[in-house]
């Protein structure tokens, strides 16, 4: 009994609904966070094999590396100079904790740390990979923030210096991609009522969806007039 009130109250659109964390995963690949709001607060994980956006991340991923075709020798250089410069970093910070224990410029200190580290972890690639390497993990990086940030993604720096947005174009992709994300989460809550739905269906009898249905009443709107 227990377990059919939890599917009733995931077919009712209410205050609990809006609370919870929504994990999804459907096609294409495909990440990016929905902020809170009036009628929903969670995250979309559109795949299990999105790709990092973090270029360092991305040098240690195994299909990143395999689509790079990095050799061997190749794949040993990196880890050794991305683990030594990791263990570098890992010692500064924990110097600068030390040293600026509770002052207000820790954080930026720690920053110009992670900062140092991607700068060097990119200079490091760019004396192990070749040049066509290079302008594949370009790409890639390029398909993984488009992939995470979908249309807000072209806003960032790399895609706006790459095509040359105007200030007009950055205001119409924000306003078109704000639309899009409120449209997607109105699909996904009647996808989510509409699956709930045929698993009562499946599992219980003719007689119990129809007193069912009628303790539930007709739907309540989901906005305020």
């Amino acid at each position: 009994m227990k377990a059919l009130f939890v599917i009733i109250l995931a077919l009712v659109p209410s205050a609990v609904f809006c609370q919870e964390s929504i994990q999804l995963v459907v096609e294409p690949t495909m990440t990016f966070t929905i902020g809170d709001d009036s009628q929903f607060s969670g995250t979309f994980v559109l795949s299990e094999s999105s790709l990092p956006t973090d270029p360092v991340r991305l040098l240690q991923t195994p299909n990143v590396l395999s689509d790079l075709e990095l050799v061997d020798e190749q794949k040993s250089q990196l880890a050794a100079k991305i683990a030594a410069l990791k263990k570098a970093r890992q010692r500064q910070e924990e110097q600068l904790a030390k040293e600026f224990e509770g002052r207000p410029e820790l954080e930026q200190k720690l920053q110009e740390s992670r900062t140092k580290y991607r700068d060097a972890v990119k200079a490091a690639s760019e004396d192990i990979l070749l040049p066509f390497q290079l302008d594949r993990l370009k790409q890639i990086r390029l398909q993984s923030e488009l992939r995470t940030g979908g249309s807000r993604a072209v806003e960032s720096e790399s895609f706006a210096e790459l095509l040359g947005l105007t200030a007009e174009q950055k205001a119409e992709l924000q306003k078109k991609a704000a639309e899009a994300e409120e449209k997607l989460v109105v699909e996904i809550r009647e996808l989510k009522q509409k699956r709930h739905r045929e698993v009562l269906e499946d599992v219980l009898t003719k007689k119990q969806l129809q007193i069912l249905d009628e303790n539930l009443g007709k739907p309540i709107s989901d906005t305020s007039k």
